[in-house]
C-alpha cells in the first residue's frame, strides 16, 4: 500500500492537526511519516510516535492497525521477537474491540514469522 501524503505536505498537516489539538489527525499523520521512511528505525520512531498518541486518545483500532506497520519496521531490522510481541499485543486490542479480520491477520502473521528459519 502506498501512502499519497508527501513530506511537504505531511509537515503541513503535522503543523496544523497539533495547532488545533486533533491527537488523532496528528497521529494519522506520524503512521503515514513512518510508512513512507526507508529507514526502518526512523520508521518505528514515528509508528511508535502516533502509538503514543493513539493509546493518549484511546483509539484501541488504530492502536491495533499501527501495530502492523510497527511489525513491518521491526521485522526490516530483523527482530522477530519484537514483530511477535507487537502482533500478540495488535491480536489482544483486538478482542477488546471484537474485530477478527484484524486478529487473524495478526495470529497469521505470527505463523508465518514462526515458521521463517532464522539465518544464524
Amino acid at each position: 500500500m502506498t501512502s499519497t501524503i508527501s513530506p511537504i505536505l505531511g509537515a503541513k498537516y503535522l503543523s496544523f492537526y497539533r495547532d488545533i489539538g486533533d491527537r488523532l489527525g496528528e497521529a494519522n499523520i506520524l503512521q503515514e511519516f513512518g510508512k513512507l521512511q526507508e529507514n526502518p528505525q526512523q520508521a518505528l520512531e514515528y509508528l511508535q510516535q502516533a502509538q503514543n498518541l493513539y493509546i493518549q486518545i484511546g483509539d484501541i483500532y488504530s492502536q491495533s492497525r499501527n501495530l502492523l506497520f510497527v511489525t513491518d519496521a521491526q521485522l526490516s531490522m530483523e527482530d522477530s521477537n519484537a514483530a511477535i510481541n507487537s502482533l500478540n499485543h495488535a491480536a489482544e486490542l483486538t478482542t477488546i474491540i471484537n474485530y477478527a479480520p484484524l486478529q487473524e491477520y495478526a495470529q497469521t502473521r505470527i505463523a508465518e514469522i514462526n515458521s521463517t528459519p532464522t539465518s544464524e
